[in-house]
């Protein structure tokens, strides 16, 4: 038999290296998740139950991500997408400042309720071409549209993948986290555009004497495009009205994307298998396998100690726990995926508040949801470092790598000095935003 050292070693190993992959860009995502599952598999640490754990865990994070990917490809054919970006650009006149408060505008509904990432592939093109067109140097304002997008995902409980599985974790419904959270991603954006006019001075100032703005984008089938409208607008309806009927949004994703399938199998617009290859399965593989790779930590007690620190460094301190959840998911998440760090840690916080005796151990399963109000503020910390900590560099999060290849493709090419140069003070301001709003939440 192996022994258990063995076995706890081998998988901290295992998960330190994938990070250390990652952050060297060695190894692509899902190729690295993927081998290190196996790993741990070929060790035998993680058991039938373990995986099945894992299985449960990951499903509505999974079927929430799956659905809004396939209904951003459904809108994709109607062109509402292209004729919005155009609209911004002839709104923006050739002022700079109009230019980014138009995309803002654009993009903080749009990423509350859609992948920030996806978002970001279809209008990032868009505003290249303005820059373009503006004599402007695209980065700053590129690197500015991926913080909008990131921060959006606040104002929502299904915004951003680390939002959600933080808020799902803890029992929070979508209509709690309206009343309860959203108000402080607010704040968080309105940091990062008062920051963005002196980290981006260049382009709140720039004109540009010239046309910028291309032939007008036609739209056809009007048939198609009502109803994907209408079923983007059911999606939102449940978000927001489901918890009342026993719909959680992952199921409502789940629902709207098999209904967004139906009407372009049913309009014959194009095939529903040219409509799932192009969802970004790569994305939905690592954060399966980043699932597994938690419950090998959890398998070998690693995280069991993570919360026996907490414990002894916080003590019963819960305020300032959740101050300093803010800082070091942030810190950490500029340098690795998001999801991950949320993924394991929201399980130290767990076991950090069963070990001061501040909610049972029953807190630790899935379907806890009684947590006293003083304890809220912890887990909305780690919301805020999470979803804004990833604005500082350019692998911090998904919605970052696909700006910076769309930039690469166009001539653009985005270091990761540069893009830190513009983001980690952007982000610092937006940190500070939140610890503030915290502070409020705990008076």
């Amino acid at each position: 038999m192996v022994p258990v050292e063995f076995h706890a070693i081998f998988a901290l190993a295992t998960f330190l290296a994938l990070v250390v992959a990652l952050i060297l860009d060695l190894v692509d995502l899902a190729v690295g998740g993927m081998l290190a599952v196996a790993a741990v598999l070929a060790a035998g640490i993680l058991e039938p139950q373990d995986l099945r754990s894992a299985a449960a865990e990951a499903g509505p994070t999974l079927s929430l991500l799956f659905g809004g990917m396939v209904l951003v490809r459904i809108l994709t054919p109607t062109g509402l997408f292209d004729a919005l970006g155009q609209g911004l650009v002839r709104a923006s006149r050739g002022s700079g400042a109009r230019l980014l408060v138009a995309f803002t505008l654009a993009a903080v509904p749009t990423c509350a309720f859609l992948p920030n990432a996806t978002v970001i592939l279809l209008f990032a093109p868009i505003l290249l071409k303005a820059c373009e067109r503006m004599g402007l140097d695209p980065v700053p304002p590129l690197v500015f549209l991926v913080a909008v997008a990131n921060s959006a995902g606040l104002l929502t409980l299904v915004g951003d993948p680390a939002t959600f599985i933080v808020g799902s974790g803890i029992g929070m419904t979508f209509d709690a986290y309206l009343r309860g959270v959203s108000p402080f991603g607010f704040v968080a954006i309105g940091a990062l555009l008062l920051a963005s006019l002196v980290v981006l001075r260049g382009t709140w100032t720039a004109r540009s004497a010239g046309p910028v703005a291309e032939e007008e984008v036609r739209l056809h089938r009007p048939a198609y495009i009502a109803a994907a409208l209408a079923i983007f607008a059911l999606q939102v309806l449940l978000f927001v009205w489901g918890d009342i009927e026993g719909i959680s949004p992952p199921e409502a994703a789940f629902i709207c994307a098999a209904l967004g399938l139906l009407v372009i199998y049913g309009l014959r617009v194009e095939s529903p298998g040219a409509v799932l290859v192009d969802v970004d399965w790569r994305t939905l593989i690592f954060i399966a396998c980043m699932f597994m790779m938690v419950q090998a930590l959890i398998h070998t007690g690693w995280l069991q100690g993570g919360s026996r620190l907490m414990a002894s460094i916080f003590g019963e301190r819960t305020a300032l726990a959740a101050v300093a959840m803010i800082w070091v998911v942030g810190l950490l998440s500029m340098a690795l995926p998001n999801v991950p760090v949320v993924i394991g840690l929201l399980l130290v916080v767990k076991g950090y508040l069963v070990e001061i005796e501040a909610v049972p151990d029953e807190a630790l399963g899935a379907g806890f949801s009684s947590w006293p109000a003083h304890l809220l503020p912890v887990f909305v910390g780690m919301m805020f470092g999470a979803t804004l900590g990833g604005n500082a560099t350019v692998i911090g999060a998904a919605g970052n790598v696909v700006a910076a290849g769309i930039a690469a493709k166009a001539g653009h090419p985005i270091s990761f000095m540069r893009f830190l140069r513009i983001g980690l003070p952007l982000t610092l301001a937006q940190l500070v935003a939140s610890t503030l709003c915290i502070l409020w939440m705990l008076r």
